[in-house]
């Protein structure tokens, strides 16, 4: 289970906005807007005991992580190159007489672009999955010490 710590900036409800800072392995990746740190909602968990301020700590199953991302890059890119490898023959299929590997292209973009709308699709229905879900585990206070479940209160 990945386990990435954080600061709560936001409570609404059990829902917690939790920012971390940006990681050693993200340094030289253009993902993310923002340099500085990344930001998610979180429910769940222990994220009933948590204060804006807190420290806490959220993990995500490291399945789910690896299904989302083969979701993700697998599906489209899968897509893609079936589309790509299937153009020269549904061209010679038709018979038309445009060129073949401009067709080949056209008919990748539009496959990669269905592979895109796949991904889309089954994002939103995924995030509804409490296993996809990203869980507070722990809770440190704001001044580093216990937060009043640890202490039994």
């Amino acid at each position: 289970m990945s386990v990435i710590t954080g600061n709560v900036v936001e409570r609404n409800g059990d829902v917690l906005t939790v920012v971390f800072e940006r990681p050693a392995a993200c340094e030289n990746c253009d993902g993310c807007l923002d340099k500085r740190c990344v930001s998610m909602e979180v429910a769940g968990g222990e994220a009933a005991y948590a204060r804006c301020g807190d420290q806490v700590e959220v993990a995500m199953p490291d399945r789910a992580v690896v299904k989302a991302s083969a979701l993700a890059y697998g599906t489209p890119l899968a897509l893609l190159i079936a589309g790509l490898l299937l153009g020269a023959p549904v061209h010679a299929a038709l018979g038309l007489a445009a060129n073949p590997d401009l067709f080949a292209g056209a008919l990748g973009a539009v496959a990669l672009a269905v592979g895109l709308l796949i991904v889309y699709g089954a994002d939103r229905r995924i995030r509804k999955g409490r296993s996809w879900q990203p869980r507070v585990v722990a809770v440190r206070s704001r001044a580093g010490g216990m937060t009043a479940k640890e202490k039994g209160e």
